[in-house]
């Protein structure tokens, strides 16, 4: 922001496979609020468009753009922004977006310092959330290797944790939430009229159902999740570092996909 001489600069994350502008940080008047605004899903914004063009993008006027959603220009003092992608590894990360509040008319001199900045920021990035991703994993690892030492953990029928293995490990993740202030979701969920299928077809038909379940959600969540069968058809799922907008996302996504297996069976 100083140096463009800006009134306000922000910084925001992409969450690809949710195509999310996530607000992460604000230099300017909304410096201390920014980072609690919820991403925007499914909508345009100037981090979208610039990452999906790949290059330094002007908005000379928030409210007459097809780039930005009205309703998104309205919550933010901004006029004219400068919009940067930040691309590393070819990992799209997110952007880098100077504000002002009155119409500015940026320069080419601006638009190739946006570009050098937007390489900078992008490397510095993808640093730190490489390390803190090793810091995470090897914390858990610790923890879990600690913890869960000579106890039996896992469902013989699905090859998921068992309840007790469920309640050590998620014990592990409430401390370390609790630790870093961070978020987790939690998804609590049981078959249908899973019964009827176990009358009427067999136990046997009732346990491929549930080892099928198990796979689907191990296809439909990221190796740190935890998933449990909490006992009969009953399964738990924990995401550590989900908000409640992103749980809602995964927990609706196999909630289909459960949905057309079910289905499948039935017919």
């Amino acid at each position: 922001g100083e140096m463009f001489d800006a009134d306000g600069a922000f910084i925001t994350f992409w969450d690809d496979a949710n195509q999310a502008t996530i607000p992460k940080a604000a230099y300017g008047s909304q410096r201390e609020s920014y980072s609690q605004d919820l991403p925007t899903i499914g909508r345009p914004t100037l981090t979208a468009t610039v990452l999906r063009a790949g290059h330094v993008m002007v908005v000379e006027d928030v409210f007459n753009t097809p780039y930005i959603d009205p309703q998104i220009a309205i919550m933010y003092d901004s006029r004219s922004l400068l919009g940067i992608p930040l691309i590393a590894s070819g990992v799209k990360l997110g952007a880098a977006l100077v504000s002002y509040e009155h119409p500015h008319r940026f320069t080419q001199n601006e638009i190739n310092l946006g570009e050098q900045a937007g390489r900078l920021i992008a490397l510095a990035i993808d640093k730190v959330r490489l390390l803190e991703a090793e810091h995470q994993q090897r914390v858990q690892s610790e923890a879990f290797r600690d913890e869960l030492q000579n106890i039996s953990i896992t469902d013989e029928l699905t090859g998921l944790l068992n309840r007790r293995g469920l309640f050590t490990k998620a014990q592990v993740i409430l401390d370390w939430a609790q630790n870093t202030n961070r978020a987790f979701g939690v998804m609590i969920f049981d078959l249908d009229n899973f019964k009827v299928f176990n009358d009427t077809l067999g136990h046997a038909t009732g346990d491929q159902i549930l080892r099928q379940i198990a796979d689907l959600c191990r296809a439909n969540v990221r190796d740190q999740d935890l998933i449990g069968r909490y006992g009969g058809d009953e399964f738990v799922i924990i995401f550590p570092g989900n908000n409640l907008e992103e749980t809602v996302l995964v927990v609706e996504r196999l909630r289909a996909a459960i949905f057309r297996e079910m289905a499948a069976f039935s017919a």
